[in-house]
């Protein structure tokens, strides 16, 4: 899963990959998060909204997010991407 932010806003790219989270950022992420140096903290809700609302899709992204909070990665209703280059 990519979250990409463009001069355009934020988009998600790959939403049925949940063994990989990571975000492009070339513009202000808006409505998607905050960028803290090189990490993204996407907005859980935000995440959910643009994906669809699929319950097969909540079971798994509720089990990325499990993983991802054993590792420090959630903080409140967010979740942390790595920065990376297009």
């Amino acid at each position: 899963m990519r979250v990409v932010v463009t001069a355009a806003g934020p988009s998600l790219v790959d939403p049925e990959v949940f063994t990989a989270f990571d975000a492009v950022v070339d513009g202000d992420p808006g409505a998607a998060g905050r960028l803290d140096g090189d990490h993204l903290w996407v907005n859980v809700p935000w995440l959910r909204e643009v994906a669809g609302g699929d319950p097969v899709w909540d079971e798994k992204f509720a089990g990325m997010l499990a993983y991802a909070a054993t590792k420090g990665w959630v903080d409140g209703e967010t979740v942390r991407a790595h920065v990376v280059e297009a």
